[in-house]
C-alpha cells in the first residue's frame, strides 16, 4: 500500500457493511477495503500479512479482547472498532484507537481519517504496554472523573525458586493463618507452570477460577463483585480462586488480566495471597510482552505485590537456586517488600545446626536482612492428605507453628523469641568467647 493511501480491512455485520465499504472507498486517494473479512482470525492475518494498516471491526465479535486489539496493533494497524456510545469508554480501556457507530458511514470514516493524520504525526501505533490500558484512558469530555476505588487489602506474592521449594504450601497456610486472625482473606493460584491449590484443598480442578477471571478482564468487565462470585468459601474469612485447569492453559492468563485481577481482588478484601510461579529467568523479548508469556505474568504480580515471600529449600541446591532467582529479582525493580522463606530445613540437609548454616549462606544474599525457617516436618504431608493446611491441621507442630509466626509478621505482630519457631537474621551473630575458668593459684 502506497504511503499516501492506506488500506482498510472490514470485518462488520451484512446490514452495515455495504454502506462502509461505499464511505470508505468514496475516499479513494486515502484509503480504499482492501478485505472484508468474515472472523477476526481474517483480520489478524491481514495484518500479519501487511495489506493494510487500518482495521474497522465490529465490537460484538466474540473473539475481540485485549490480547487480539494489541496483536493488531503490533502489525501496524490502527482499530476503529464498531458500536453503541456507551460502550465506549469500554472498548477503549481495551486498546482500541477510536469508537464509532456502524449505523453513522461518515462518522467511521472521520475517525479513520483522524487515525492517518495521527499517524503521519507520530508514526504507526506502538505495542501496548504490559501495565492496564486502564490507565491510559482519558476522561470523556464534560463527564466527571469519579474518584479511584480504595485500596482495601494488601497483596503478598508468594514466589521462590524452581524445584517445588513449597510456594504452595507456604501460600496455603500464610492465606489459612491470616484467616485465623480474623482477616478477611483471599488465596489466589496465579501458577501457570504447575496450578496446585484446588488438589491441595480438595477443591474441583475442571472449574478455572482464574481463567474466568482473566476472560472477564480481557473485555474489561472485572469488579471486585466478580472476585467475590468466582471465590470458593473453604474456611471462615477465606476463599480460594482456583487455577488453570493444566497448565498448557497458560496463555489463558496473561500480564495485564494478571495486574487487572490483583487490583479488582484488593477491593475486596483485606489480604490476597497469591499463589505464583518460579520465574524461568530467560529475558523476554520486549515485541511479545503484550501477548505474555510465563515470565512476563511472575512479573506482572510481583510488580503489583506489596509483600513477596521468596520461597528456598533448605539445602545448598536450595540456595544454590535462590541466589540466581534473586538476580532476576533485582533486575524486576519491583517496589515490594521481600522476605526469605527456607523451607524444609532440617539437619540431614543443613547439618548439625541448620540455623547457623542458613543464616551464614543467606548473609551474603541478603545482607542484613531476615528470613523465616521452616522445619521439615512429617505434620505437613499428614495434612496434605487431610486436604487440609498444617496450621489447621496440627497447629502446634513445628511446621505449622513457623508458618503462623511467619503470617502474624505479616501483619505487624511481634516475633516470638528468637529461634523459637526457626526465624533468623540473614547475618549469623557472633559467637561469644568461652571465658576460660580460673583455678585456684592463677
Amino acid at each position: 500500500m502506497s504511503a499516501d493511501r492506506h488500506g482498510v480491512v472490514l470485518l462488520a455485520g451484512p446490514d452495515a457493511e455495504g454502506a462502509l465499504v461505499q464511505a470508505i472507498d468514496a475516499r479513494d486517494r486515502q484509503m480504499i477495503v482492501v478485505r472484508r473479512c468474515a472472523d477476526l482470525a481474517e483480520v489478524r492475518a491481514a495484518g500479519r500479512a501487511g495489506v493494510a494498516d487500518l482495521a474497522v471491526v465490529d465490537a460484538s465479535d466474540p473473539d475481540l479482547d485485549a490480547a487480539a486489539i494489541g496483536d493488531l496493533h503490533l502489525s501496524g494497524m490502527s482499530v476503529v472498532l464498531l458500536a453503541p456510545p456507551e460502550e465506549s469508554r469500554r472498548l477503549l480501556s481495551l486498546g482500541a484507537d477510536a469508537v464509532a457507530q456502524a449505523a453513522s458511514p461518515d462518522g467511521v470514516v472521520e475517525s479513520l481519517i483522524a487515525l492517518v493524520r495521527d499517524r503521519g504525526e507520530a508514526g504507526p501505533p506502538a505495542p501496548a504496554p504490559a501495565s492496564s490500558p486502564l490507565e491510559r484512558l482519558p476522561p470523556e469530555p464534560g463527564a466527571e472523573v469519579p474518584p479511584p476505588a480504595p485500596s482495601r487489602g494488601r497483596v503478598i506474592a508468594v514466589w521462590g525458586t524452581s524445584g517445588s521449594p513449597g510456594r504452595t504450601t507456604v501460600a496455603v497456610n500464610v492465606a489459612a493463618a491470616l484467616a485465623c486472625r480474623r482477616t478477611d482473606t483471599l488465596l489466589i493460584d496465579a501458577d501457570t507452570a504447575a496450578p496446585s491449590l484446588a488438589h491441595l484443598l480438595g477443591l474441583p480442578v475442571d472449574a478455572p477460577g482464574i481463567g474466568v477471571l482473566a476472560r472477564q478482564t480481557s473485555r474489561g468487565r472485572l469488579d471486585p463483585r466478580d472476585i467475590g462470585r468466582i471465590g470458593v468459601g473453604v474456611a471462615p474469612g477465606l476463599s480460594v480462586v482456583t487455577g488453570l485447569s493444566a497448565p498448557q492453559r497458560w496463555r489463558e492468563l496473561g500480564p495485564v488480566s494478571a495486574t487487572e485481577v490483583l487490583r479488582s481482588a484488593r477491593r475486596s478484601a483485606d489480604a490476597v495471597v497469591v499463589d505464583v510461579a518460579a520465574s524461568g529467568l530467560d529475558p523476554v523479548e520486549a515485541t511479545l510482552r503484550h501477548q505474555g508469556s510465563r515470565d512476563e505474568v511472575v512479573a506482572a504480580v510481583l510488580r503489583e505485590a506489596d509483600t513477596v515471600l521468596a520461597v528456598a529449600r533448605g539445602d545448598a541446591v536450595g540456595l544454590s537456586r535462590l541466589a540466581q532467582s534473586l538476580e532476576w529479582w533485582r533486575d524486576l525493580r519491583a517496589a515490594a517488600d521481600l522476605r526469605i522463606v527456607v523451607n524444609r530445613v532440617s539437619r540431614a540437609s543443613a547439618g548439625l545446626r541448620p540455623v547457623n548454616a542458613i543464616a551464614a549462606a543467606l548473609s551474603d544474599l541478603v545482607p542484613g536482612g531476615s528470613a523465616s525457617l521452616v522445619p521439615e516436618d512429617e505434620h505437613v504431608a499428614s495434612a496434605l492428605l487431610g486436604a487440609r493446611p498444617v496450621v489447621a491441621w496440627a497447629p502446634g507442630s513445628p511446621a505449622g507453628a513457623a508458618l503462623a509466626e511467619l503470617a502474624g509478621l505479616l501483619m505487624g505482630e511481634a516475633p516470638e523469641p528468637h529461634g523459637r519457631h526457626g526465624r533468623t537474621e540473614a547475618a549469623p551473630r557472633r559467637r561469644r568467647r568461652r571465658r576460660r575458668r580460673g583455678h585456684v593459684g592463677d
